[in-house]
């Protein structure tokens, strides 16, 4: 038997009980669904998430601080003997309980349970979500990894539609990651990151011996891995193997995750061993060692110079600053066609001398509870959310990154979503692989240029704390190709207004969206082509921003939910271009 909630005497409390008593075993007398499943949306995961009222939420109701943390006090103890011993994740951050349903429990059930004492702030399933942009699993652009839906930033940063331009890698780009390994503790390759037959390329361990004085262990041995070791030690850190499938995760391969694109060739950098955090020494040496070896893509998610303020960038953190500033020019000066990707902390205070000049610095963002894109922030301090200011070059999405881990770290086995700007830098690196892979010619100016210009901005965004704005893969690579390409489609929604999307247009450009329903051709006035559309009619025109992406919204009737729409856009100009061709879907 589990023990009742406490009685208290708070008239805010017993209104709230009553509330809940009253109205939820009501639904369930009238055999109404609590908790509803939403095919295309959301679907049970036989998993739950129960929050407790926090302190403040009982003192917003009338209680003392004293009464409150008694209460709170109270509420955990009755959900650990609910749980009765079943495993959990406690996410201290949220002061939130995951846990497994048994055999034989209901998500109402359970939910429904709790939430009669009246003790939390929310329960809920732990909804497995389907991506905005797969509606169609056969669709080639949607991969097969299960727990792609999970990864919101592909939404946000458009890979889909950016897959349409380039999905695979080239062997001869290789993004870098410098961190603590990449191989599990049994000497295996993780699932999703491939070993040294397809994408992986063969590793490097930097770490000096004798306490920096002896030589470096050097390349790893395929044919003995345990003569050069480049396991990621996950009961230290496992931080490798995390960021490498942030960037680098092999996708469409029906396993876990996928990275920016779907085949980059990636390597591993070991800076660090069972006992230590990586030294600079290591850090350098490995940079000029893969430089020399062709690589163009390095990432790199650990400190470098930062400080926090008021403390003002003395005379010791000059000098810091000035070792790294000196050695990733130099390199850059001896290896032009070489980019250099930087996580740039996880405490806003933090602060640079000066911005990095040779380096590609990258905040983080995060969803909000209203999934909406902000700067990531959780609180003023260490772990509390991205560092911002004018050393920043552009962000990519930081909290909540699902991603690879080694074994047995979480319920999901191989996968879990991570936080920190350690995870935004490897995916603006994999962008420029993959925009690299579009054409091993461009140079590094070039594809820095793509990726800058492409990026987006967000709420709140300031131009002096965020660079130039989150990444997109879709701008970026439209960018590079030199052509003009409406979105794939997201699913439509027909008697509702729906965004068309067209990028790699030139900034200012007027760009006009075409309909119809069969293949065809049809003249575009005031321009020397045609679109591939028969008897095509006009959404209306938008203008191109300076990412080269123009959007625009258009009223979707219902009686074409029954059917498909052809689209295609033309930009207007000395020529014109049109776009390629998608069609779309308003169910």
């Amino acid at each position: 038997m589990f023990a009742p909630p406490r009685r208290v005497t708070s008239v805010a409390f017993r209104v709230v009980l009553m509330g809940l008593l009253l109205v939820l075993p009501g639904r369930m007398v009238l055999g109404q669904e609590f908790y509803r499943e939403a095919p295309g949306q959301r679907l049970f995961s036989g998993s739950m998430v129960a929050r407790p009222l926090q302190v403040r939420h009982w003192m917003e109701r009338g209680f003392t601080e004293e009464q409150a943390r008694r209460q709170h006090d109270f509420t955990i103890g009755w959900l650990l003997e609910f749980l009765d011993g079943r495993p959990f994740w406690h996410r201290e951050s949220m002061d939130e309980f995951w846990f497994p349903l048994r055999p034989m429990e209901t998500e109402d059930a359970v939910g429904i349970r709790l939430l009669q004492t009246g003790n939390f702030r929310y329960v809920c399933p732990n909804w497995r979500l389907y991506p905005f942009d797969c509606p169609q699993p056969t669709d080639p652009l949607c991969p097969d990894d299960p727990l792609f839906g999970d990864q919101w930033h592909h939404e946000r940063i458009e890979s889909r539609a950016g897959w349409q331009i380039r999905k695979e890698g080239h062997d001869d780009v290789v993004v870098t990651f410098f961190d603590s390994g990449i191989r599990l503790d049994d000497y295996a390759h993780h699932p999703d990151l491939s070993d040294l037959t397809e994408y992986r390329q063969l590793g490097y361990n930097a770490v000096f011996t004798s306490g920096g004085t002896g030589p470096p262990y050097g390349w790893e041995n395929p044919n003995d891995p345990e003569a050069v070791d480049m396991r990621d030690f996950p009961g230290l850190l496992g931080h490798g193997i995390r960021v490498t499938g942030a960037g680098a995760a092999t996708g469409d391969n029906n396993k876990g995750v996928s990275g920016i694109g779907w085949s980059l060739r990636h390597r591993m950098v070991k800076i660090r061993d069972t006992t230590n955090l990586p030294i600079m020494q290591s850090v350098f040496h490995g940079m000029e060692v893969m430089a020399a070896e062709g690589d163009r893509v390095f990432s790199f998610s650990y400190s470098t110079s930062s400080y926090i303020p008021p403390d003002t960038c003395d005379q010791a953190i000059q000098q810091t600053w000035q070792a790294w500033e000196d050695n990733t020019v130099e390199l850059k000066e001896e290896y032009p066609d070489l980019l250099i990707f930087f996580a740039a902390g996880n405490d806003p205070r933090y602060e640079y001398c000066d911005p990095y000049s040779a380096v590609i610095m990258v905040g983080g963002t995060m969803l909000d509870a209203n999934a909406v894109e902000r700067v990531w922030f959780d609180n003023n301090g260490p772990s509390g959310g991205s560092a911002t200011g004018d050393f920043i070059s552009l962000m990519a999405g930081a909290k909540g990154i699902w991603t690879t881990v080694p074994e047995h770290w979480s319920y999901e086995g191989l996968y879990q979503p991570e936080t920190g700007t350690s995870f935004a830098a490897p995916q603006a690196a994999a962008l420029a692989n993959l925009i690299w892979s579009l054409d091993p010619d461009f140079t590094a100016a070039e594809v820095e240029d793509f990726i800058l210009d492409g990026c987006e901005t967000f709420v709140a965004y300031s131009a002096g704390d965020h660079g130039r704005g989150r990444v997109n893969v879709f701008n970026s690579l439209a960018l590079a190709s030199g052509q003009l390409w409406t979105r794939t489609p997201n699913p439509g929604v027909a008697d509702d207004d729906n965004d068309l999307k067209a990028t790699g247009a030139t900034n200012s450009a007027t760009v006009e969206f075409f309909y119809g329903t069969d293949d065809g051709s049809t003249s575009v006035q005031g321009c020397s082509l045609s679109v591939d559309i028969a008897d095509a009619a006009s959404f209306g025109t938008a203008t191109a921003g300076a990412n080269g992406a123009a959007v625009k919204t258009v009223f979707i009737p219902s009686n074409w939910s029954t059917g498909t729409m052809l689209i295609q856009a033309v930009e207007y100009g000395n020529p014109c271009r049109k776009s390629n061709v998608v069609t779309y879907v308003f169910p």
